[in-house]
């Protein structure tokens, strides 16, 4: 906080530098800011991530982690039109689920919309852009949803209705993937990858309208469901060779 200046160029000599402590979903962290004069928006630096390389890396010197941090803020202003975030009637259909735990968030979900399934917990959010690194996203907590001055359950509604717009499901064996990624063929269980075609955040689309049933008749019977991670879950169909007590066993043992 005190020399990231120095590796900046001259118009951020009378930027603010701050710390805050960051709860995101999965995840809790400490950010550093800088924030130029005039900007509305900036990228909020993971300190917990680039400690870890700090000390796991032994050429990463303090200094290495100062130029890190003076690259990300220099080539990633976020600009946005915040305007049309506020406005519900610009975000309605870049709105997007989520699924996480919803113990391991217990104290995040305090503060946002969300609907509990089980044991896991669906949370909304706008999609803010997207290009070749990836997704930028804002998390919609009880401030924002108040700001748009529409019920948790209108919500819902419209998230989950535009939601395979904005991450589009895909649906894949096991055996595809492996194949994909290690270009050889596997023998493996006939276990199928649900998630979006980004594969970020993927576990949410088991929720989207009607996925379950169709899911139940393209495999022609039941299935499991093991949430795999955010963003994958792992279907099984139930051929009467596994039984759920057997995955269990086998979740925690993997």
């Amino acid at each position: 906080k005190d020399n990231i200046k120095l590796f900046l160029p001259k118009d951020y000599e009378n930027a603010e530098v701050s710390t805050m402590e960051c709860q995101k979903l999965n995840r809790a962290y400490t950010g550093l800011m800088v924030r130029k004069e005039g900007e509305m928006l900036t990228p909020t630096i993971n300190l917990n991530q680039l400690y870890e390389a700090y000390k796991a890396q032994p050429g990463v010197t303090m200094e290495t982690v100062c130029r890190k941090i003076a690259d990300i803020v220099i080539e990633a202003p976020i600009q946005v039109d915040l305007k049309a975030i506020l406005n519900y009637e610009d975000v309605k259909d870049k709105l997007f689920i989520r699924v996480s735990s919803a113990e391991a968030n217990k104290e995040v979900l305090e503060n946002a919309p969300h609907q509990l399934k089980e044991d896991l917990a669906i949370t909304y959010h706008v999609a803010v852009g997207k290009d070749q690194d990836g997704l930028s996203s804002m998390f919609i907590k009880n401030d924002l949803l108040e700001q748009y001055g529409i019920s948790a359950e209108q919500l819902h509604e419209d998230a989950i209705k535009s939601s395979p717009h904005v991450m589009i499901p895909e649906v894949s064996s096991i055996r595809e993937m492996l194949q994909e990624t290690l270009q050889e063929s596997s023998e493996m269980p006939t276990f199928f990858v649900v998630t979006n075609t980004e594969r970020i955040d993927g576990a949410g689309v088991i929720f989207y309208p009607e996925f379950m049933d169709n899911m139940g008749e393209l495999l022609g019977n039941d299935f499991f469901i093991l949430p795999s991670s955010i963003h994958q879950m792992l279907i099984l169909p139930d051929d009467g060779q596994v039984d759920a007590e057997m995955l269990r066993d086998m979740v925690k043992e993997v």
